[in-house]
């Protein structure tokens, strides 16, 4: 793809983010940060004299990239086993962040994966904002009669005629980072910070908690076991509109976030996504198949 922004997106962004913004994104050995491994690491930042500069590189996860993610990414051990690891890696991408706010797409993720390789190796990620441009690019489209087919990374790059090689890190921030500009682009200028408040920010790292450990208690193993396959689990979680009632899922992954690991997961009663706090999760248990 042509890895550069045009100038009415270098100045959509840099009227919210004056003092520059970065978009990143990784590329993993699974969903789930707790047992899965970062194995390539991008980030694209927009400084405020207009200046594009870029973090690359390859991961050595230490472990097999299981087959089903390299169909998705293509990327082997073979291209990894000489790349540097995760652990000689984190200093350098940190301090390519500096202080400024991030924007990925699907954040959870790539914020869980971070948070998790800051807190390992006792790296402090600061205080800045984060923004979600999935979350954007649904807002902006919610009540427009021409919208695209989806809002995956890959839809919303169609819809604006984006270039993409989808799957790859660095090709995938310089599209997350236009795709938040052209969606900025949509929103009426006196209305943008509101707007952009209330529907892409995430959160602020200054909030993130520092957890104990990063263990699953026993009784929530399954959850674990299931995840790599998303087969349909019952949860019983004390919270939500269900109450204490078995509630049938399809988990996608353990996160890590700002109050503590949640599981990531479509609800099936709903077909919505959504975030389940780790400690009100009762109970879990396969879903009987009718």
């Amino acid at each position: 793809m042509a890895k550069v922004l045009t100038s009415e997106e270098e100045n959509q962004l840099l009227q919210f983010f004056p003092n520059g913004v970065i978009a990143i994104d990784f590329e993993t050995t699974g969903l789930s940060p707790l047992s899965d491994n970062i194995i390539e690491v991008a980030a694209v930042k927009l400084k405020p004299n207009k200046e594009c500069e870029t973090f690359h590189t390859l991961v050595n996860p230490e472990r097999e990239i299981p087959p089903y993610t390299i169909k998705i990414h293509q990327i082997t051990d073979e291209m990894v086993k000489n790349s540097p690891t995760m652990g000689q890696t984190i200093d350098g991408f940190v301090d390519f962040l500096e202080d400024l706010p991030l924007i990925a797409h699907n954040a959870q993720f790539d914020m869980g994966f971070l948070i998790k390789e800051c807190h390992h190796f006792e790296k402090d990620l600061g205080k800045r904002d984060i923004f979600d441009s999935c979350h954007m690019g649904r807002s902006v489209f919610k009540k427009k009669e021409k919208s695209p087919e989806n809002f995956k990374l890959s839809g919303l790059a169609e819809f604006f005629q984006i270039p993409l090689n989808h799957h790859r890190a660095l090709d995938d921030s310089f599209a997350c980072l236009r795709i938040f500009s052209n969606c900025l682009g949509l929103v009426e200028a006196e209305k943008r910070n509101e707007f952009v408040r209330s529907r892409a920010f995430i959160f602020n790292t200054k909030t993130i908690k520092t957890p104990g450990n990063y263990q699953v208690k026993k009784e929530l193993k399954l959850l674990i076991e299931k995840i790599p396959t998303q087969e349909h689990l019952n949860i019983t979680y004390s919270g939500g509109t269900q109450g204490n009632s078995p509630r049938p899922v399809r988990p996608i992954g353990i996160i890590p976030q700002p109050k503590g690991l949640v599981l990531y997961a479509e609800c099936l009663l709903t077909k919505v996504h959504k975030s389940f706090h780790l400690q009100k999760i009762k109970k879990v248990e396969l879903l009987e198949k009718k």
